[in-house]
């Protein structure tokens, strides 16, 4: 049950961050983020907000899986290549608001 809380607690903090810059506009929690560098700071603001709360929902839904106590632990590997690949698209989307 710990893991499960833990999980969800995850997602939920995820989700916060994600809240945070896309709505709230707080670049600052975005990492190696540099105004000077960044032509449309809203763009990248919700394009990385609403990517992070894609990681919180599917972080949500393992911690919601967790509880289920499905047998077969393959949906932790689903779970990695989907935050891998969300991670990847952030990484080069964020190129195009330079």
């Amino acid at each position: 049950m710990q893991a499960v809380m833990t999980t969800l607690a995850a997602g939920l903090f995820i989700a916060a961050l994600g809240i945070l810059i896309r709505y709230r506009g707080a670049t600052s929690l975005i990492a190696g983020f540099d105004l000077e560098k960044i032509s449309d700071e809203e763009g990248l603001s919700n394009f990385i907000g609403l990517n992070a709360v894609y990681v919180a929902s599917l972080t949500i839904v393992i911690g919601l899986i967790e509880y289920s106590q499905f047998q077969s632990k393959i949906y932790w590997y689903i779970y990695t290549a989907a935050v891998v690949l969300l991670i990847l698209r952030m990484i080069v989307g964020a190129r195009d608001y330079n």
